[in-house]
């Protein structure tokens, strides 16, 4: 999809446009696609492909800020709560990168774990903000930070759980069709709404989370049966749940027969209603507030050559990092003017 995105022009507010990563889902991307090695033959595919790739996607949406979100140590605990089996075909991953440089899976896990702790390093070292909280998933965290945010919002994955967020204001990118989503292109899709996109997401199912869907009902059944799903208002479970009842096909019949599946694929997959408890707001607004690191480009270079990548590639006098430290210093001497 060709498109251009112009820099905000409303005097580019810190959080005029938001960019949001799905952190470990654009690791597991970089590290799986981007078959790069140093000079020493290691791996370092998640290290310069997660960083070039956030800079290349952020110099096409020319955003104001990045926040980084990550799942947390025991991320998959409340819903595996719900249901025992959530994720637990993530062990099982087909790799692009298999034979490029590992000399088997283990050797493969073990690269990818050292990367993504050396990666947080470099991180660190960028004008970016980072959320990462033990016991919660990042699309809880995403969806509760979209909430604290006025502006246009762009969130960054490949995951379609993040079409049930989308507004106006909030579109996703999906960085493997480079293709920005917003509420059309849902409706088009998948006739349905983004306000009703979880009951799309919990008829069919998710293979990649392994949460089975109800079997014989597909997108055809959401198409000819349930067109009340393409409207804009928000239907609770109840809604739902009366709308099926007043239904007389065979579809909607099968989907009554259901409702336990229906009903836990719901709490699965809904966002909504982030699972995000009071103090983790709290601490997530106090990130959200707080100076924005500084652009340590000399340290970063450091880094990138001790693990023998190129810095040349990545890091340039006008780069999309320092354009973002520019836009928070001007915020935050506009905002020291106005106190």
């Amino acid at each position: 999809m060709t498109f251009e995105i112009k820099t905000p022009s409303s005097g580019l507010s810190y959080n005029d446009r938001v960019l949001i990563f799905d952190g470990l889902n654009h690791f597991i991307r970089s590290f799986a696609a981007v078959p790069v090695q140093n000079e020493d033959g290691e791996h370092v595919g998640g290290l310069y492909g997660f960083v070039s790739s956030m800079a290349t996607i952020a110099k096409r949406l020319q955003p104001t800020r990045i926040i980084l979100v990550f799942d947390g140590k025991g991320s998959t605990k409340q819903r595996k709560a719900i249901y025992e089996d959530y994720k637990s075909n993530r062990a099982v991953r087909d790799t692009l990168n298999r034979t490029k440089g590992f000399e088997n899976t283990q050797d493969e896990s073990e690269a990818m774990k050292r990367q993504f702790k050396r990666l947080y390093e470099y991180l660190l070292l960028l004008p970016v903000d980072i959320l990462l909280f033990d016991g919660t998933e990042a699309d809880d965290i995403i969806s509760y930070v979209t909430t604290k945010l006025d502006n246009e919002v762009y969130i960054c994955s490949t995951d379609k759980d993040f079409y049930q967020l989308i507004t106006d204001r909030i579109k996703v990118y999906n960085p493997v069709k480079k293709e920005i989503v917003d509420k059309n292109i849902v409706l088009e899709r998948f006739k349905t709404s983004p306000q009703n996109f979880v009951y799309y997401k919990s008829l069919m199912g998710d293979g990649s989370d392994n949460i089975p869907g109800i079997t014989g009902v597909g997108p055809k059944t959401i198409e000819k049966d349930l067109p009340e799903l393409q409207s804009e208002t928000r239907l609770t479970p109840k809604d739902f749940s009366n709308l099926l009842n007043e239904k007389s096909t065979t579809k909607t019949k099968k989907i009554l027969d259901n409702l336990d599946t229906l009903d836990r694929n719901y709490k699965l997959m809904q966002l909504h209603e982030p699972l995000v408890n009071g103090k983790m707001k709290l601490e997530i607004n106090d990130v959200l507030s707080q100076d924005l690191a500084n652009y340590n480009r000399f340290l970063l270079r450091k880094l990138f050559r001790e693990d023998k990548i190129n810095p040349d590639k990545i890091m340039s006098k006008d780069d999309i990092f320092t354009q973002l430290s520019i836009i928070y210093r001007n915020y935050k001497q506009a905002k020291w003017v106005i106190t």
